[in-house]
């Protein structure tokens, strides 16, 4: 439907520029003046400029939400022993040669059969979700990747990889606004028993720059800065960028 709004909308365009010249060429009943001309399709360039908002921003917000929503649907209540155990061995024999797949030394497409046989005997296992995403996002299948990444986080919405990676898809394709939300969503919800505190603080810290670089990007430099100090704050190691960004500002 937005395709066809957009086609009006520079038709009108065309249509006005013409009507400009030659009135009686785009204007069919009453009087035919050059003024008459811009007041009808300058409110049809605006009608159409409006329908198209609305309709890309809904037709948007379907494609967001039907991964997260596909996820519940295919999530089962009662799964057996059996499944379970299933679907763990297709788990375990991707992880075996999970770098091979990754790096492309094993073909991908054999790597994403075990990890969609795991999903079919137990949907309701995010990590699942999450190998696939990381898989498709090694091989260039953003979209793909985005899609396993929601599933993931649907299931289990408080691993803070999930949001990082989706975050660093969002950067990679500089839509900065939707990074910075995954990346505050992964910052809120590190926690992680196999991390030193150090190291927790460590990627705290690095996601607070990657929110300041994406805020460098949308050319607001105060919370640039804001989240240059907040991640110099969580680590030393950030310092030195933190205080280089200050003195350049």
């Amino acid at each position: 439907m937005d395709t066809l709004f957009v086609l009006l909308f520079f038709i009108s365009i065309f249509a006005l520029f013409i009507g400009l010249i030659k009135p009686k060429l785009v204007l069919w009943k009453g009087k035919k003046t050059r003024k008459k001309v811009f007041t009808v399709y300058s409110l049809l360039i605006i009608t159409f400029l409006f329908l198209f908002n609305i309709t890309y921003t809904e037709e948007n917000l379907a494609t967001e939400n039907p991964t997260q929503n596909n996820a519940v649907i295919e999530s089962k209540e009662n799964i057996s022993e059996s499944d379970k155990e299933k679907a763990g061995e297709y788990y375990n024999k991707y992880k075996k040669d999970v770098m091979d797949y990754i790096l492309g030394k094993k073909n991908e497409e054999e790597g994403l059969e075990l990890l969609n046989s795991a999903i079919d005997h137990n949907p309701n296992e995010a990590k699942y979700y999450g190998e696939k995403a990381t898989l498709l996002d090694y091989n260039g299948k953003k979209d793909l990747a985005i899609d396993a990444y929601k599933k993931a986080i649907n299931l289990n919405p408080d691993y803070y990889i999930y949001y990082s990676s989706l975050a660093s898809i969002h950067k990679e394709r500089e839509q900065y606004e939707k990074a910075i939300v995954q990346f505050d969503k992964a910052i809120a919800s590190i926690k992680d028993d196999n991390l030193s505190k150090e190291e927790e603080n460590k990627n705290i810290a690095a996601y607070y720059s990657k929110i300041g670089e994406c805020y460098f990007e949308l050319d607001n430099k105060e919370k640039a800065l804001e989240n240059y100090k907040n991640a110099a704050e969580t680590h030393p190691d950030y310092e030195q960028g933190y205080q280089l960004f200050k003195e350049n500002l």
